[in-house]
């Protein structure tokens, strides 16, 4: 079975950016982008947690995630990609 959240880094050339070229991070679910973070986007910071990390985080902000559908988007395809990394690691175990 494969993986429903996929995480993608893609280098971009951009004559305006610094070194001509940047970085993005692509979330994948079933093959739909659930949201682009490029380079500097304080999101990015995200994909580094681990899945208790980002559970906590989920807890804590609560509510605020409704009002904020990226953040909610980003933090639920985080945390269902990283508990299928776990049990990958699992089942190969």
């Amino acid at each position: 079975m494969s993986a429903r959240v996929r995480l993608e880094t893609r280098r971009r050339s951009d004559p305006a950016a610094f070194g001509g070229e940047f970085e993005e991070t692509v979330i994948l679910r079933d093959e739909e982008v659930v949201a682009v973070l490029p380079q500097g986007d304080g999101l990015r910071y995200l994909v580094q947690l681990s899945v208790e990390q980002l559970q906590l985080l989920q807890r804590k902000l609560g509510r605020m995630t409704e009002e904020r559908p990226r953040l909610k988007g980003v933090l639920e395809a985080l945390i269902e990609y990283k508990e299928e990394q776990t049990r990958g690691r699992e089942h190969r175990s």
